[in-house]
């Protein structure tokens, strides 16, 4: 049996088992990133941090990032969020 795969059907699937998903965004983008998946049932994590995002990665079930306008501050975090990410072959 094939799964239906079409937009309806993967925000059912996702409601019923929220995923954790870390966002790497700039201060403008944070708000609307966090609420947008809010609205269809993630739990977002803005977690950038250098010393934390690489580990958050490993726990979180998908990982974004925006480089947007990107700052230098968090390109550390941004690179270990996503090492860790791949490694785990999460999205």
């Amino acid at each position: 049996m094939q799964t239906e795969t079409t937009p309806g059907t993967m925000l059912k699937t996702m409601r019923e088992k929220p995923p954790l998903v870390q966002c790497i965004t700039n201060y403008v983008a944070m708000n609307i990133a966090a609420n947008v998946l809010l609205a269809a049932g993630a739990s977002p994590a803005m977690v950038h941090a250098a010393e934390e995002a690489g580990e958050f990665a490993g726990i979180a079930s998908a990982l974004t990032i925006n480089i947007g306008t990107l700052s230098t501050q968090w390109i550390e975090g941004m690179r270990a969020a996503a090492k860790a990410a791949n490694a785990a072959r999460k999205p």
